[in-house]
């Protein structure tokens, strides 16, 4: 892909990656999703190599991150934006330390509601957000619930500073504050970035997507839905594949 290009000659580049969906395959239960072989091959390419700098950029908690990811050397940015911790360092950070909460008990009793009419679901709770999983429901009548949900969600927070995204077999609330374009245009221009790579595969990412700075280069993982971003690439191992290649043209060290 030509997209690389702008990296290999670049002064100072950098990644942002999301993680599932993007550089792992979706799982029916999400802590599943442990680094499988290729994963850890494309990390420890990630860790050796001085550029480009490289952050995963995930909506995990940063409980998750900590534990699947500390022993490589890079950046890791939790919830969306909501908590970043930069390499070498041993604490997280929030991002946006106005960023109003208050609406988290509402929504939660709401999502607790579906849960029990829906076999399978079940809530998860973040600092910044909450999630109604249903990919372990029945497929079908999941998704009647899941819409029925959303709709129920617009009427009642029209008036609230959240985000309502129905993703793959999730519904999440999240504060207005908090997206990855935010964290990502942050970075950017703090370390100075004249190349940035950034990728990902759900409706979360599409804030990257849409920031109008020509050092982007914007990366869709999947088919289906449209999206603000420049390339697409059709499935999770394709994109792994070609990250693993780019990183082992690049000078280690």
């Amino acid at each position: 892909m030509d997209a690389v290009l702008p990296l290999r000659s670049s002064r100072n580049p950098a990644l942002f990656l999301d993680y599932d969906g993007t550089l792992a395959e979706i799982k029916k239960n999400p802590s599943d999703a442990l680094p499988n072989e290729p994963i850890k091959v494309l990390f420890e390419l990630l860790s050796q190599n001085k550029k480009p700098d490289f952050y995963l950029i995930s909506g995990r908690k940063r409980d998750d991150l900590d534990e699947w990811f500390a022993r490589y050397e890079f950046n890791m940015i939790a919830e969306h934006g909501y908590y970043f911790k930069e390499s070498g360092k041993a604490e997280w950070e929030v991002f946006d330390l106005q960023a109003d909460l208050s609406w988290k008990p509402q929504i939660i009793d709401v999502f607790q509601l579906y849960t029990g009419m829906t076999p399978g679901s079940f809530v998860e709770e973040k600092t910044s957000s909450v999630v109604w999983h249903y990919r372990s429901s029945d497929p079908e009548f999941g998704q009647w619930k899941a819409n029925q949900l959303v709709a129920e969600l617009y009427e009642m927070l029209s008036n609230l500073p959240v985000v309502i995204h129905h993703g793959k077999k999730i519904v999440e609330i999240s504060s207005i504050h908090i997206n990855k374009g935010a964290v990502l245009e942050y970075f950017v221009q703090e370390m100075d970035y004249d190349a940035v790579l950034c990728a990902g595969d759900d409706e979360t990412d599409e804030s990257m997507f849409r920031l109008a700075n020509e050092r982007l280069i914007t990366v869709k993982v999947g088919t289906g839905a449209e999206t603000s971003a420049r390339y697409r690439i059709a499935s999770v191992a394709a994109f792994r594949n070609f990250l693993t290649q780019f990183l082992k043209s690049m000078p280690a060290g």
